[in-house]
């Protein structure tokens, strides 16, 4: 199966901006494929929900997962202050997400948790990519006791300010599965209250301030 990725960046000084500009440059390198998961980088000196709202605002029900970032790496360089969103797409490329509370709080009992909902004991081969709080929970549980299998791991923790001590995810938990050129995607989603685009928030003390999003969403 034959993976298309392209990636945009942008530097606007408004984080919704900077996520509109970051998704149409990717969209000019994708030629008119259909979408099956972006992949945002976000710098957390951005407003976190601004970002949000501009990918959703141009890629709808994509599938997303991201964080918020120290630094943005691109092909250019290491840059700061920018959003990055990479687009993938394969045909029949299945892509599921899914979101655990309480890693700061216990990093093995999230990890757990993940593996039931990934179904991560099967033999299935593909690719899982992890990411974690930076600041406040172990990263090294996660290579530690996720359990063997036939994927391909990678990951990473996610950068935030240290003043704060938060760290932001962004995920859209929805599983979609592409069956094939010229057929619509076929996608399932959650229960209510986990459709949506969501932002977690961790700060330094462990609790968590976790809702729902929406474009334009008030604070």
């Amino acid at each position: 199966m034959a993976i298309t990725a392209a990636v945009g960046q942008a530097f606007t000084l408004e984080g919704r901006d900077a996520a509109t500009d970051a998704v149409h440059e990717a969209l000019r390198n994708f030629e008119g494929k259909r979408i099956s998961l972006a992949i945002v980088f976000a710098s957390h000196e951005y407003d976190i929900q601004e970002v949000l709202n501009g990918i959703t605002t141009q890629l709808g029900n994509t599938p997303l997962v991201g964080m918020s970032t120290y630094g943005e790496i691109v092909s250019t360089g290491s840059h700061r202050r920018s959003v990055v969103v990479a687009l993938l797409s394969g045909e029949d490329m299945e892509v599921q997400t899914a979101w655990v509370p309480g890693f700061s709080e216990n990093s093995l009992r999230s990890v757990e948790a993940l593996t039931e909902a990934l179904n991560l004991h099967n033999n299935d081969k593909g690719a899982l990519f992890v990411i974690g709080d930076g600041l406040n929970g172990d990263g090294a549980v996660i290579c530690k006791n996720l359990p063997l299998g036939g994927y391909q791991l990678a990951g990473c923790l996610a950068g935030g300010d240290l003043n704060t001590g938060r760290t932001y995810q962004l995920l859209r938990e929805i599983r979609a599965r592409m069956r094939g050129e010229g057929q619509a995607p076929e996608a399932v989603e959650g229960p209510r209250d986990q459709q949506g685009s969501d932002i977690v928030p961790v700060n330094k003390k462990g609790s968590r301030d976790h809702r729902l999003l929406y474009p334009d969403d008030a604070e």
